[in-house]
């Protein structure tokens, strides 16, 4: 049986800098082979990515990929985002943005065991593809990989 690997993913154009359009649009790339030699390592019979440009200004070009995976034995939603800093033309980091010091959860009576999770192991993970900006709110997203593929947070932050 075949495998179908769809990803569709944006590129920049007209900028008045051609050369860093295409330094930019290399980054894009490279992220979506990423993604690729990932997926060619599963067990997949479909994956299909679309994507959504949640903020592009002159400093800023942040991407949501939405889709999903499918293998023999089930089907499942995923989502990353790739945030880029136009200005240094490179991946930029959550931590540039949010930090996690420490959880309330304990006071909380019904916790989400997939935030938790994701608080819980934050310090031991990149933070450069679960995250997205979107017109000054901050969109977190967390794996719920047994559950419907992910959550999307969104909320306010302050540069």
């Amino acid at each position: 049986m075949g495998k179908s690997l769809i990803i569709r993913y944006p590129q920049l154009y007209n900028m008045k800098d051609v050369e860093k359009e295409e330094r930019v649009n290399n980054v894009l790339f490279k992220e979506v082979l990423n993604i690729r030699d990932v997926m060619n390592n599963r067990n997949y019979i479909e994956y299909n990515i679309d994507y959504k440009v949640m903020e592009s200004n002159e400093k800023i070009l942040s991407v949501l990929f939405t889709g999903f995976i499918k293998s023999s034995q089930k089907a499942n939603s995923i989502a990353y985002s790739v945030t880029i800093d136009l200005t240094k033309e490179k991946l930029m980091d959550l931590s540039e943005f949010y930090k996690v010091v420490e959880n309330n959860f304990d006071n909380l009576n019904e916790n989400n065991p997939y935030i938790e999770e994701y608080v819980r192991d934050y310090n031991q993970n990149i933070h450069n593809h679960d995250f997205y900006i979107k017109n000054g709110t901050l969109g977190l997203i967390i794996p719920a990989p047994q559950a419907i593929g992910y959550i999307l947070l969104e909320g306010k932050y302050q540069s």
